[in-house]
């Protein structure tokens, strides 16, 4: 398969590429750390894994990212929205311009790639988007209000399109998860980037999560079980009522 996939440079984003490649997928991966992704390139191959550098929240980034696929003859099959910041916006108190700019990366750069891509999905039939969220959606944080405020929005947002599209054969997948060790939230991570506690799980899990939704039908999917079991039983409801309109 074709799989396009944002914020591969590091964590989630990173060991879910190596992990597709390895499993013999071609990857279109972005993100804004050109040496990192030259360096991924080299030890994945030119032919196994393709790249551009792009800021998700910059239109001219975007639009070139997208011409360049196109003149490679590069349509994905998997779209996977993972690139997101977590910005300290609260701090020494509320900047709406820290505020502004995550909710471009984490919000407008996920749902612009949307646009991007349904256009040729639905002339195909088929095809699948997949959202990385967060427990976070469900917690305020003192720290950042964006993030949790952005990881609720794409949340939501996704359920919306997975109600419109439904009948076209476009797939809107949301994952969820609890805490991760990545540099996005140090305290989370050991120096050796590590899992710091019991109830965090590696990137690299995290990436065996996303590729077993993959495969599965739209929907919303949480991992690790029990660190996520109370917030998917705030989601029953809203569940229960999809499935009444449908």
């Amino acid at each position: 398969m074709k799989v396009f996939i944002t914020g591969v440079s590091s964590g989630v984003g990173e060991a879910l590429a190596r992990q597709l490649v390895k499993a013999g997928h071609l990857v279109w991966g972005i993100a804004r750390r050109d040496e990192l992704l030259k360096k991924m390139q080299s030890e994945l191959g030119v032919d196994k894994f393709l790249f551009s550098k792009c800021d998700i929240s910059n239109e001219d980034d975007i639009n070139r990212t997208v011409e360049m696929m196109k003149m490679a003859g590069f349509l994905p099959e998997i779209v996977i929205l993972n690139a997101a910041i977590f910005s300290r916006d609260t701090d020494p108190q509320y900047q709406y311009p820290l505020f502004k700019e995550a909710m471009a990366v984490n919000i407008f750069g996920s749902l612009t790639w949307v646009d991007k891509f349904i256009p040729d999905f639905l002339k195909r039939g088929s095809g699948s988007f997949i959202a990385i969220s967060s427990i976070s959606a469900h917690l305020p944080d003192a720290e950042s209000i964006s993030y949790p405020a952005s990881k609720a929005a794409i949340s939501m947002a996704f359920r919306g399109l997975r109600m419109r599209y439904r009948k076209n054969g476009i797939k809107f997948s949301t994952v969820h998860f609890g805490p991760i060790a990545t540099k996005l939230v140090p305290s989370w991570s050991s120096e050796n980037g590590l899992p710091r506690y019991p109830f965090v799980i590696s990137s690299k899990k995290a990436a065996e999560k996303i590729l077993k939704v993959i495969n599965k039908k739209s929907g919303d999917y949480w991992f690790p079980f029990f660190t996520t079991l109370f917030f998917r039983a705030l989601s029953i409801p809203g569940d229960i009522f999809l499935r009444f309109i449908k």
